[in-house]
């Protein structure tokens, strides 16, 4: 029986997450507003996918 407590504490854990966003200084983050706007950009993104995002932010801005 004592092996649904430690379940409900996840769950109770759970239910709490979705109230405060993970990263809110991100999101307020004036210095790089282009990520945001980036549909490309995964939740939890890797050096790599950052590196090839903003070579393509510079390529896009070249030719423009």
């Amino acid at each position: 029986m004592h092996s649904k407590q430690p379940k409900r504490l996840k769950h109770s854990k759970l239910l709490k997450s979705p109230k405060r966003p993970k990263h809110p200084k991100l999101l307020k983050s004036p210095k790089h507003p282009k990520l945001l706007k980036s549909p490309k950009r995964p939740k939890h993104r890797s050096v790599e996918s950052v590196r090839s995002i903003e070579a393509s932010r510079a390529s896009e801005a070249a030719a423009d």
